[in-house]
Parts: structure tokens; C-alpha cells; sequence
């Protein structure tokens, strides 16, 4: 399964999954969720991810970029998450440094399941989602 990022000049940067992934499935959940709701705490951890899963190497190198150019890449994923999401990538609330997966998702997945649970319209993408996968 892959991710369009966006559009870049040249080529467009995907992000390839093996099937089940916990990451695909972290990302889906919560990009859906991220279109139909604005949680600040959903926002963001889709803003790490995403972020993680570009500067990755594993992930990185099926782009087939240059090294330098994970910064333009990075750059426009800023300016495009913001006019998606309205989210300020300079204002946001964990640095960096680190992301953990498994323990941010361990925050995040009660919040999103809860917004699941609410908005029906989550689970039916969700479900058909992993059926197309």
C-alpha cells in the first residue's frame, strides 16, 4: 500500500507498507480521523509520524532522493500539513527529537478509538481501507 505525501515538482514521494503494518494502520486511522475532526492530539501525532517515516532511511531510500534533499522534502510536508490541518509546525507541543511509535500510539489510541466509536463514518473507512490494502 502506498501514501502519496504530495506533489513535488518532478515526482510525487510515497511511502511504501508491508501488509499489516501497526504503522499503515496508525496512519490510516488517523488521517481519516485528522479529515473528519480536529483533535490537536490526533493532529500532531500525524504530523510526528508522517515526519519519522520521511526521515527514515528505510523508508527515505525508496524515494530515491539525494541525501540532501530529505530538507526539501521535509519543507514541503511542513507547508502542506499546515494548509491541510492548520497546524503550525513551529508551535508543536513534543520536539522531535525522539518518537517513540509504540508509546505514542499508546497515547493517542484511546482518543482516536473514542472518536471512532462516535463517527461511525471512521470505522466503515477504516474497515474498507484495509479491505483495498
Amino acid at each position: 500500500m502506498q501514501f502519496r505525501l504530495f506533489f513535488l515538482e518532478l515526482t510525487s514521494p510515497s511511502i511504501n507498507f508491508h501488509r499489516g503494518s501497526a504503522l499503515k494502520d496508525a496512519l490510516r486511522r488517523s488521517l481519516n480521523a485528522c479529515f473528519l475532526i480536529d483533535n490537536p492530539q490526533i493532529v500532531e501525532f500525524l504530523f510526528r509520524l508522517i515526519t519519522f517515516l520521511i526521515h527514515d532511511e528505510g523508508f527515505f531510500r525508496i524515494f530515491r532522493y539525494k541525501e540532501s534533499s530529505s530538507a526539501i522534502v521535509i519543507k514541503e510536508f511542513e507547508r502542506q500539513f499546515d494548509q491541510e490541518f492548520g497546524f503550525n509546525t513551529a508551535m508543536q507541543i513534543s520536539p522531535l527529537v525522539t518518537f517513540d511509535f509504540n508509546a505514542e500510539w499508546q497515547a493517542v489510541s484511546p482518543t482516536l478509538s473514542n472518536l471512532e466509536s462516535r463517527f461511525p463514518v471512521l470505522n466503515y473507512w477504516f474497515i474498507r481501507q484495509s479491505q483495498e490494502a
